[in-house]
């Protein structure tokens, strides 16, 4: 049986693990404005730091001024999400595909603003 030398296993585990940060920041889309940073494996860091000290506001307007003119998405409570240009809104409140009556009457958000839950419409 091939028995491997204790200094080989610490190499491998370091190269394991730059292989692993190395992926995880390669695969993000480019038009992602809050991507995970180093070290970050899941999704909730990025949503807290969106989420706390009203740093939504300043990412917002930091996406506005990275991306001007095109769509960028951004990860946010809801998941990701599509930012489109407000040059867009014509185009997009003209196609019959959109409807915003089924989406404002979806009653699963409702939860997440009103003080009594569960709210039944």
């Amino acid at each position: 049986m091939l028995k491997v030398p204790d200094s080989y296993i610490p190499y491998a585990i370091v190269t394991f693990l730059a292989i692993l940060i190395s992926w995880s920041q390669f695969s993000q889309p480019q038009d992602l404005l809050n991507p995970r940073k180093a070290f970050e494996f899941s999704n909730i860091p990025r949503l807290r730091r969106y989420m706390e000290n009203s740093q939504s506001l300043e990412i917002l307007a930091a996406g506005a001024r990275r991306f001007v003119g095109k769509p960028y998405r951004l990860f946010c409570e809801w998941g990701e999400l599509t930012i489109l240009p407000p040059q867009m809104i014509d185009e997009i409140k003209n196609d019959k595909r959109f409807d915003f009556g089924a989406a404002a009457s979806d009653v699963s958000w409702r939860h997440s603003y009103l003080y009594e839950w569960p709210y039944i419409v």
